[in-house]
């Protein structure tokens, strides 16, 4: 009886092994990958009736041993954290942006604010110059 509850809790974890990874979460900051959909990862290594065939497998060995649904539930829980995954990509990518659009909205105004600070500082120099030439002149005069 120990040796038949050893085998079902093997079998158990093994379909939740290979149903879980067959979920491909997208855990990258790029556009393309956060956007991409939740594919088997066996539909990379074979073809596709191969790999539906071993989805299929898997999800039906899980079920026999844990229960009817259980599959389903494994890969909805998968889907909702690659969703939950794709939303915090999606929340950082937006917070960059942003982030960025304010550090160059702050450069353009400095560089204003330069370009200001240099005008004023030639029109005193040569207000400076100017006196300086009227004062020579009179002292000449």
């Amino acid at each position: 009886m120990l040796f038949n509850v050893v085998r079902s809790l093997s079998v158990l974890f093994t379909c939740a092994f290979l149903l879980l990874a067959s979920v491909q979460p997208a855990l990258a900051m790029s556009d393309s990958i956060a956007n991409s959909e939740i594919v088997p990862v066996a539909t990379i290594a074979f073809d596709s009736d191969t790999a539906e065939k071993l989805d299929k497998k898997a999800k039906e060995g899980l079920d026999s041993v844990a229960g009817s649904g259980t599959s389903e539930q494994l890969e909805g829980k998968a889907q909702q954290a690659a969703g939950a995954v794709k939303e915090n990509v999606d929340k950082l990518s937006s917070q960059a942006k942003g982030k960025f659009e304010q550090a160059k909205g702050k450069a353009k105004e400095d560089i204003g604010k330069t370009k200001s600070a240099i005008e004023d500082a030639s029109a005193s120099v040569q207000d400076a110059a100017e006196d300086t030439a009227d004062k020579v002149k009179g002292f000449f005069n």
